[in-house]
């Protein structure tokens, strides 16, 4: 049976789902819907697989913006300015180094708890956030609601849905910014990514327009020494898209899906850290830069509704 538990995290609530089985997660509703805890069984024992924050100081102070949620964009945007219908936008620029708006501003929102679900052998927790265009440069309005799950069968799931309250149209992308923490280093894993397109980018790490096939980790492949920060778009043709971990130290492979398709998941953004001890694994909706280049922008009509998601489960 699940459980379900609230602790002070520093003056936030940090709210937990786990069995005895060593399957939990935990996540703070009021500072963006943060998940800083994913924990999965394999084979009696329980692995932690995400490096989370540690304290609220490092979660309102991290600038690596571990499992944040990213809306209404994510990664970078040139400059901070865009256009939309025929007007311009500047937005707030965070990235003061490469001048550019990074990973929106949902991130730190408070959200609403809307229901939590404890079962024999699942669990989950629905948050929401209604937006009314208060930050400079996105004066558009929608509601976003976001439902964490786990279960003995299934591992950790995410389902994302956002509706246009507007009266406009909106621009909106929306992505996740996990790392993945396995027992051994990055070094010594082994990764294989759907079949992808790779986007070039420049020293700020914005697209070229160039792109081309990836060849690389299309089969198992040991990462060695290879260094990620890059942005994919998915064309393999399947309703889900699954990019694999490998630890055979450890002997398991973590699984990372998302759903794909028209509207969907179809960009994964790779990074790696210097320290080589986790992975950033980012489900997008959108490439980088995409109020400006339009690739994978969702373009939405008042009511109108998005539906993603996305996951991770421990296999063999």
């Amino acid at each position: 049976m699940y459980k379900q538990k609230t602790e002070n995290f520093g003056g936030f609530e940090k709210m937990s789902l786990y069995n005895d089985k060593g399957t939990s997660f935990s996540v703070v509703p009021s500072f963006g819907a943060n998940v800083n805890e994913i924990s999965l069984p394999f084979k009696g024992r329980s692995y932690s697989i995400i490096d989370g924050v540690t304290s609220a100081e490092e979660l309102t102070s991290d600038k690596a913006f571990k499992s944040s949620v990213l809306l209404p964009w994510p990664n970078r945007l040139e400059d901070g300015r865009y256009e939309f219908e025929g007007k311009s936008y500047q937005l707030a620029i965070n990235e003061t180094d490469r001048n550019t708006a990074l990973h929106g501003f949902i991130y730190k929102k408070k959200f609403n708890v809307e229901e939590i679900a404890v079962k024999e052998t699942s669990a989950s927790i629905k948050l929401s956030y209604d937006y009314h265009g208060d930050e400079p440069g996105y004066p558009f309005h929608f509601k976003v609601e976001i439902v964490y799950s786990i279960s003995d069968e299934d591992g950790f799931a995410v389902k994302v849905d956002i509706v246009n309250t507007d009266k406009g149209s909106i621009p909106v992308g929306f992505g996740w910014h996990p790392y993945i923490k396995l027992p051994s280093m990055v070094n010594e894993l082994q990764l294989q990514f759907p079949r992808r397109l790779v986007y070039d980018v420049n020293f700020r790490l914005l697209p070229t327009g160039k792109t081309w096939d990836a060849p690389e980790f299309t089969t198992m492949q040991k990462v060695g020494i290879t260094a990620l920060d890059t942005c994919f778009k998915i064309t393999e043709n399947s309703e889900i898209a699954v990019t694999l971990l490998r630890d055979e130290a450890a002997g398991f492979t973590l699984k990372f899906w998302q759903e794909t398709g028209v509207g969907g998941f179809n960009y994964l953004q790779a990074y790696t850290p210097v320290s080589r001890q986790t992975i950033a694994l980012e489900p997008m909706t959108c490439g980088v830069n995409a109020f400006n280049n339009g690739d994978g922008l969702l373009v939405m009509k008042p009511g109108e509704r998005f539906n993603g998601r996305f996951g991770i489960i421990l296999m063999p």
